[in-house]
């Protein structure tokens, strides 16, 4: 069939809502970088002559009705994580003012058995009172993972990844940002 000689990835897209699209241009912690819920709306052109590698286009547009673009930053670059605790970089992103929302999103690239993992935010940079934000898990499964987004005010500046639970190893990388 079509699917097995496509991109496995775009094509299966095809038809999803509110899929979590990242994009950051090197991945490296603290590096800026933008998160959107997308999807469905993609479309898919399958280019070239046959017999040869197929070029092909993908587009795709916003579908999350309450965000558009999401400006923040990389929390954590995608890397195998296998032990609980803090992982990632601390990001000074500023306060949550009134009207806006703290977003963050998950990616699990490989997946152990099951994760659980808290965006947590502090006053300072040594998070020594650290309070939870947005949960994820526990997750199971490879994909995107859009967290419950939080209104502001929120006094806190600094905001971290921390895996809380976690049985096996598994590829993550994160963001997290104000709108």
């Amino acid at each position: 069939g079509v699917a097995a000689n496509v991109d496995s990835e775009s094509f299966a897209g095809l038809g999803v809502l509110d899929v979590p699209v990242t994009m950051a241009h090197n991945g490296v912690e603290g590096e800026s970088a933008y998160m959107l819920r997308g999807g469905s709306r993609f479309a898919y052109s399958l280019l070239g002559q046959h017999g040869r590698l197929a070029p092909f286009d993908v587009a795709m547009r916003g579908t999350a009705g309450d965000v558009a673009v999401v400006r923040g930053q990389v929390a954590k670059t995608r890397a195998s994580v296998a032990a609980t605790g803090p992982t990632g970089a601390v990001l000074n992103l500023g306060q949550v003012q009134a009207g806006q929302f703290l977003y963050a999103a998950l990616h699990l690239f490989g997946v152990g058995t099951t994760i659980t993992a808290l965006i947590e935010s502090d006053d300072a940079a040594g998070m020594a009172t650290p309070s939870t934000r947005i949960t994820f898990g526990p997750l199971t499964t490879t994909g995107g993972f859009w967290g419950a987004r939080v209104a502001g005010p929120l006094t806190d500046t600094h905001y971290r990844l921390n895996i809380t639970a976690i049985t096996g190893s598994f590829d993550v990388a994160c963001l997290i940002g104000i709108r």
